[in-house]
């Protein structure tokens, strides 16, 4: 099972060879139940919280329709490739700094503190407004994954996969030896 923090668990077929293991993701999800935060089991992951401040704010706008990315699974899961560390993207409300109100937005947060929130309806201008805070620009990251998803063809996690071995461990994008490829934390 392959998890990220952004996109649900995919199920991937490996393959081992020698020392190494290589295989597809699968067409389908595989999803388990997470041992319970419990906060005295030996085995919980300690999960830092992000420290938030306004230093290092930039307002900017966007034309993505952000709800709808929250909810494609294939987007999500390129985007926890190309973003490291992020934590949750989601839909919630979001402070408006211009009109001083509440309102629907997207919110997206990554563990050295950084986030950004998009406001969810566009301006009269078709465009949506965008804070980004922290040392980095997570919405510009969010529009770049934007142009390579759509450039790549909108592909769903079955046209990634895995290499792992005693050395390096990556995803790749349609196969091993092709351009993309993203590496994974050693566990």
């Amino acid at each position: 099972n392959l998890r990220g923090d952004l996109a649900g668990g995919t199920l991937c077929l490996l393959t081992k060879d020698d020392d190494e293991v290589i295989g597809p993701v699968l067409p389908f999800g595989g999803h388990f139940m997470w041992l319970r935060p419990q906060a005295d089991s030996p085995l919980r992951a300690p999960e830092p919280s992000p420290v938030r401040s306004m230093r290092g704010s930039a307002r900017t706008s966007t034309a993505l329709a952000a709800l709808t990315l929250i909810d494609n699974d294939s987007f999500r899961f390129l985007l926890q490739l190309q973003l490291r560390g992020a934590r949750g993207f989601r839909r919630t409300k979001v402070h408006d700094p211009i009109t001083r109100t509440v309102r629907h937005g997207v919110f997206i947060e990554a563990l050295d503190g950084s986030y950004a929130q998009a406001i969810a309806y566009p301006e009269v201008d078709g465009q949506l407004r965008v804070m980004q805070v922290g040392p980095r620009r997570l919405w510009d990251t969010v529009e770049a994954t934007h142009q390579l998803w759509q450039q790549l063809g909108q592909p769903n996690p079955d046209r990634f996969g895995v290499v792992a071995n005693s050395t390096t461990q990556f995803i790749w994008f349609d196969n091993d030896d092709g351009w993309y490829q993203w590496p994974l934390p050693f566990a």
